[in-house]
């Protein structure tokens, strides 16, 4: 039968014959051991079930198998099949994942910064961070940083140029997304936008006027300020209460938003896609169910790539990863929201 008695390393290295420093170096996988030495240190370590604890380690400057992940809140389903993606990741790498939330600025900033200041974490996966998080310094000798479904704007404090992101190309997808809906004949569009602070709201948008502007005789409009499912509700009711008609389409941030957007639409009795489109984007799974047209995140990949770009970062021992933007392509799903696109 296994024995679970809880050794320390002076323990451990007295059952295996060598010195604390060995254990400690066996157990980060360090160079400078005998294969011999190291055989008997992992023998006992298996008969006792020996498992260290991941804070000391972290407080020694080891590193500690734990990933960070900060989103500054879970209202829809895609954070939460990232963080699945970024869980996957981290598990066949033998690590685990600490997930906080934080919606105001002050609070994020310190999480981050009591996360990895103490070394309580190997480092940090971001996700969809304020874009106020870029006016903070970027000490290249923290803990590394990863973006996930953001990226470095250009106005970043020092230091952020050297940060690692994972995201999408969200202006190229939102013009072809415009473009798909023009050939099909939309010609007044709303798009409902997402948070001014959020980067990846602000290039969507950018792509939507852009793409707006690009064909003639299609016009558009957007109205800011969604991203749950009630924001959305909210500002549906609020379309319709100020406007006697529609437009042919409203094109939503997120899938989140339309879910709420497409509710009052059919409580006031108006029929999708018959009277107005409607598409949202992520692709979550109640998308497919009630046939939204949407733009589709592999959220899963986003957030395993990002933990690979993490991992890549830690393994280089370097404070700042390596600045690389990996681009994750995003095709349109077209379903009953909308016309055949």
């Amino acid at each position: 039968m296994k024995q679970t008695k809880r050794l320390n390393l002076v323990e451990i290295a007295r059952l295996a014959g060598t010195s604390k420093s060995t254990v400690s170096r066996v157990l980060q996988d360090q160079p400078r051991v005998s294969p011999k030495t190291r055989a008997r240190v992992k023998e006992v370590i298996k008969k006792y079930n020996y498992e260290p604890s991941m804070f000391a380690r972290g407080m020694t400057g080891a590193q500690t198998g734990l990933i960070a992940v900060l989103a500054r809140w879970m209202e829809s389903g895609f954070f939460a099949d990232v963080i699945r993606g970024i869980d996957d990741a981290v598990k066949k790498k033998g690590g685990f994942l600490l997930c906080s939330f934080a919606e105001e600025h002050e609070e994020y900033v310190r999480l981050w910064r009591t996360l990895t200041g103490r070394g309580q974490a190997d480092g940090v996966i971001m996700i969809a961070p304020s874009m106020d998080l870029f006016k903070e310094p970027f000490n290249p000798y923290d803990k590394p940083v990863v973006l996930c479904a953001s990226r470095v704007p250009e106005d970043a404090a020092e230091g952020w140029d050297a940060v690692s992101a994972v995201t999408t190309d969200n202006v190229g997808a939102m013009r072809t997304l415009v473009t798909a809906l023009a050939d099909a004949g939309y010609r007044d569009m709303v798009h409902i936008a997402g948070l001014p602070d959020n980067v990846d709201a602000q290039q969507r948008k950018s792509g939507f006027l852009s793409a707006v502007v690009s064909h003639p005789g299609v016009q558009g409009c957007v109205i800011d300020g969604a991203c749950t499912s009630e924001q959305g509700y909210g500002l549906m009711n609020d379309y319709l209460d100020a406007h006697t008609g529609l437009p042919d389409i409203f094109v939503c941030f997120n899938d989140s938003v339309a879910f709420g957007a497409l509710r009052a639409l059919r409580e006031r009795g108006r029929r999708v896609p018959e009277e107005v489109g409607i598409t949202g984007w992520d692709d979550e799974v109640v998308a497919n169910d009630i046939s939204l047209t949407t733009v589709h995140m592999p959220v899963a990949e986003l957030g395993k790539a990002s933990a690979e770009a993490l991992f890549d970062s830690v393994e280089r021992k370097s404070g700042a990863a390596s600045g690389k933007v990996t681009m994750i392509e995003t095709p349109i799903c077209v379903r009953s929201t909308t016309r055949p696109l």
